[in-house]
Order: C-alpha cells, then structure tokens, then sequence
C-alpha cells in the first residue's frame, strides 16, 4: 500500500458543515479519495494554522517517522498575514514588539518575506530528507514562475490554484491571491502595516485586498463547489481536484 502525506489547514480538512473547523467535517476531501484508492493517509492538517505551522508539523513527523522516497507529500498553502495573526495578543489584538522589525519593511517587502519563507523551510526539508514535496496553493494560491524549480528543485508546483481549477478549469493563475482579508481578522495588520508602507506599498495593498475580495465573492457565487459553509471546497471540489493531482503523481 502506498503511502501519502498531506499537510495544510482547513481546506485540507475536507467538506466543512460550517467554518467552525475539523469538528464539523462531512467528508473527508482529497484524504477520503486517496484513501478509497488504496493509499495509506497520513492527514496532517489543522485549522486555522499557518504555513509555517504547517513545515513544523512535517518537519516533526519526519523526524520521527521513516518515509520511503515513494511516499507522495502533497502541501497546501495559506494565507501569508497568518503567519504575522498567530504571534499577536489575540485578546486585545495588538502586535508584540518583536514584529515591529517586520513591520517596518512596509507592505511588499513584508508579503515577499512571508509568501515565500514557507518554500525556503520546505526546501531545507527536502533536502534534509532527500524528498519531494509537491505545492497545492489552497487558500492562498501558490508561488509560481518560470525557474521555480531551479530555486527549489525538491518542490513541485502541482496545482497553483485550486480555486481557479475548480471554477475555471486551469490550475494556473495569472493574478494569484495570496489572502482573502477576510473583515475583521486582519484589521489589525492592516492598520499597522499602513503606517509604514510608501504610496507604492498602499497601492500594492489595495489591488491585493480587491483580489481577496475577488475571491471570496468567487466563493459566494460558485455554490456547487464551495457550499455548504461557502468558504472551503466540498466533497465535488475535492474530487476535480483529486483526479486532477493524482494524474500528476
């Protein structure tokens, strides 16, 4: 029996009830179809993380866990500013002192640094392990030009976009979304990154936040793939994009 690793948040999780989390799974997505094909599933998502969260919990298993070369590791991505929204005070939500260095890089320097240090982290795990990681750009779409893979050769761009997949039948994107900006859950980042940001910065920011909300209302108007809970792909979603991933493999 084959093995596969899948490491991502929420919608990696499968088709949701609601936005409450794994609690509230109906089906179990892309994990439930490897598995009815005669994959062993070693599903390592979590809800509401990050991307980094997401390279940590690899990186643990691996180390505590031998995988053959032909075990399939497939990583779905997120959005950037969770990696800022998990070291805040979440009660009060204000930034520790420690982010102000981060900050102080203004809007596209910051969203470079962020949007790309998962792949860097993978990088030195593939490395590490002499193993592939293939790239599903899940919430947030994933990196994706012309010499990637000369930059990292262990990782594999399997699906930019699962969104546009779904929706538009082409995995490729040219404007990719890297957040939503969902209302509320990064107020507090946007006021603080636009203090320091340069008109360039605030105008890189507006077209990004125009994206997100592009996207969200993709969400909204495209029920027969992302109903019931209208933010996360269900069970149909899930198998486009597993026959779509498991040619690949």
């Amino acid at each position: 029996m084959k093995n596969v690793i899948l490491v991502g948040d929420s919608w990696l999780a499968g088709e949701l009830k609601d936005w409450s989390g794994d609690d509230d799974v109906l089906h179990r997505g892309v994990g439930q179809y490897f598995t009815d094909n005669n994959y062993n599933v070693i599903n390592l998502c979590n809800p509401g993380g990050s991307n980094l969260q997401s390279v940590k919990r690899l990186s643990d298993f691996l180390l505590s866990n031998n995988v053959d070369k032909d075990t399939c590791i497939l990583f779905w991505t997120t959005e950037f500013f969770r990696e800022i929204w998990h070291y805040t005070n979440h009660n009060n939500k204000s930034f520790d002192v420690s982010l102000k260095d981060e900050f102080a890089m203004g809007y596209i320097e910051l969203k470079n640094q962020w949007v790309y240090r998962p792949y860097y982290r993978l990088q030195e795990l593939a490395a590490k392990y002499s193993i592939n990681i293939g790239i599903i750009g899940g919430c947030s779409d994933a990196v994706m030009y012309d010499d990637f893979n000369l930059d990292f050769p262990n990782l594999n761009v399997l699906c930019q976009s699962v969104t546009n997949l779904i929706i538009n039948n082409s995995h490729q994107i040219q404007d990719p979304v890297f957040c939503e900006y969902i209302a509320d859950w990064v107020d507090p980042f946007l006021n603080e990154i636009k203090a320091n940001s340069s008109d360039l910065d605030l105008s890189e920011l507006l077209t990004d936040i125009k994206k997100g909300q592009h996207r969200l209302l993709q969400f909204k108007e495209n029920k027969k793939w992302f109903y019931p809970d209208g933010h996360h792909p269900n069970r149909t979603a899930h198998k486009k994009l597993f026959d779509f991933i498991f040619e690949k493999i």
